[in-house]
């Protein structure tokens, strides 16, 4: 009985301190609810009562709500302002408001400003820099610059618009995909957009040598105007499925997880293929390839393959993007317009209006772009002893590429190389090379011959060729042994094997044995002369 007394005690004062504790957090949780009451209906009531400007669009306003909470009207006051106005919802797949007084690369801070070297430019100077621009000399085709004028127009438009920053992040806005074809012009279209609009581009790749010029190529989010995307690495239907993968996953970090609008930009497969090529040999977006070093089977392996990734982009990624995006998400824009000084402001503006830009850019900013997209790491530079594609593109070459593309080429006013009449010709076989357009012995069949389509060559010729290109091998070999362990060592020095079981245990016994044996012929020596 006492054994059940005490614990009866004990259950009625948990029991008691159990209610007491309920009590109290339920009359804590009525006063909160009653708080959050009250405040919801005075801002439901603000908001109703102030005015706004998608109420007569009762789509819009459904659309609002549902996005959650991020995406409610949320009322802000203004300084000096009685009246209570609603910020309107912001969704990326449509029309993007445009913040007041927007001027794109001009009224957001750059976040963090060039320390510039030497004396400081006042703001007098830099007006006095501007006021004296004069645009009929960029705009007119007649006028030859010297290199001290040039210099001179490239400083006055970085001082008036080669400021550059990033989107702000409370503008959320979903970029579009800057898609082409390698060796299209890539990197320099997006300096173009850069300079235009103010704003970075982004990329889905890491690639550490466009740092320079493109200070955004490590972004994939929604502070850059545009992503870059190639083709061959990336299908439309997973950029737009969202399935698709970018360098350190930066897309999907960036809340950049599908692509719903797209600028295509176009260039002479010609062109671009042998653009790419120079860029896989050299692993150079500025460097060429010499002349008499020139391999010709790994050339004609080359094209073909990308002559297949150019019909293969024509074919599949071009007819899904047309499938599945509405026509004013699309924009196609030809390089060749870009680099045409009739025509490359207006299809500039094209770019800019899609970015949702205003259409109201100055062609003085505009022109602008293009003077200061004008960089040496841009660009690639061919003298006299590099390899030109006139003398790569040979008839039996060409005309087989543009026997497997031409008939999309065509579509966009593209022609065959150098006019050549290629009926007949059999389109260029699919040949695989390696990452970088590795081709040689080792890539063909034991007893198979390397792919040369040239009708006018002798063994002779080739083998020379041949020789030529082994050469060429070896002196890359040395120079990069000379840069990576000094002038003085053209082979790199004997590596060490490291002993994975520690010390010569066996080496030492026996060296330790033989130094006991000669003391005790050296002692036994001694006693023998005494």
């Amino acid at each position: 009985m006492k054994a059940f007394g005490s614990s009866g005690f004990l259950l009625g004062l948990v029991l008691g301190f159990l209610i007491t504790t309920g009590f109290f957090y339920l009359s804590n949780y009525t006063s909160v609810f009653g708080r959050l009451g009250n405040n919801t209906s005075v801002s439901i009531d603000a908001v109703a009562s102030a005015p706004s400007t998608t109420a007569t669009n009762p789509t819009k306003e459904l659309q609002a709500r549902s996005l959650g909470d991020a995406a409610k009207r949320v009322p802000i006051r203004k300084p000096g302002d009685g009246k209570v106005k609603p910020v309107a919802p912001t969704d990326p797949a449509g029309p993007i408001v445009k913040p007041p007084q927007f001027i794109p690369g001009q009224e957001f801070p750059q976040r963090n400003p060039p320390q510039q070297s030497g004396p400081k430019t006042t703001e007098t100077e830099s007006k006095a820099a501007v006021s004296v621009f004069d645009w009929k000399s960029i705009s007119g085709s007649a006028i030859h610059f010297n290199g001290t004028e040039k210099e001179k127009l490239r400083e006055q438009c970085r001082l008036k618009y080669g400021h550059r920053t990033y989107l702000p992040e409370k503008l959320k806005r979903l970029p579009p995909m800057l898609y082409t074809f390698p060796g299209a012009g890539n990197t320099w279209c997006r300096l173009l957009i850069e300079y235009s609009t103010g704003i970075y581009t982004g990329s889905v790749y890491d690639d550490a040598s466009l740092l320079g010029p493109l200070p955004g190529e490590f972004k994939c989010n929604w502070q850059v105007s545009a992503v870059k995307v190639h083709p061959h690495t990336h299908h439309f239907s997973e950029l737009h499925s969202g399935s698709f993968g970018s360098d350190n996953n930066k897309c999907n970090k960036g809340n950049v997880r599908r692509f719903e609008r797209v600028i295509i930009v176009l260039r002479d497969p010609f062109d671009s293929i042998w653009s790419e090529f120079q860029r896989r040999i050299t692993q150079s977006h500025v460097s060429g390839i010499r002349q008499d070093r020139f391999n010709w089977p790994r050339w004609q392996a080359n094209a073909a393959s990308l002559s297949h990734a150019y019909f293969d982009m024509w074919e599949i990624e071009h007819m899904g993007i047309e499938r599945q995006l509405k026509p004013q998400d699309i924009l196609y824009i030809r390089y060749e317009d870009l680099r045409n000084k009739k025509t490359r402001v207006e299809a500039m503006r094209k770019i800019a209006v899609f970015l949702r830009f205003p259409a109201d850019v100055p062609d003085e900013r505009l022109e602008c772009a293009f003077v200061l997209a004008d960089n040496r790491q841009a660009h690639r530079s061919v003298d006299e002893s590099m390899m030109t594609k006139d003398l790569a593109y040979r008839r039996e070459i060409a005309c087989r590429m543009w026997s497997l593309f031409g008939n999309y080429a065509a579509k966009h006013n593209y022609k065959p190389w150098n006019n050549y009449d290629c009926t007949g010709f059999p389109k260029i076989p699919r040949i695989n090379v390696g990452p970088q357009g590795e081709y040689d012995r080792k890539w063909v069949r034991p007893g198979q011959k390397l792919i040369d389509f040239r009708s006018n060559v002798t063994e002779q010729q080739r083998s020379q060729e041949e020789q030529n290109v082994m050469e060429g091998l070896r002196e890359e070999r040395e120079r990069h042994r000379r840069e990576k362990f000094g002038i003085g060592h053209a082979k790199p020095p004997p590596k060490q094997r490291p002993n994975k079981r520690g010390p010569n245990r066996r080496g030492d016994k026996i060296n330790n044995l033989m130094a006991k044996i000669q003391e005790h012929q050296a002692e036994v020596d001694k006693v023998h002369n005494a």
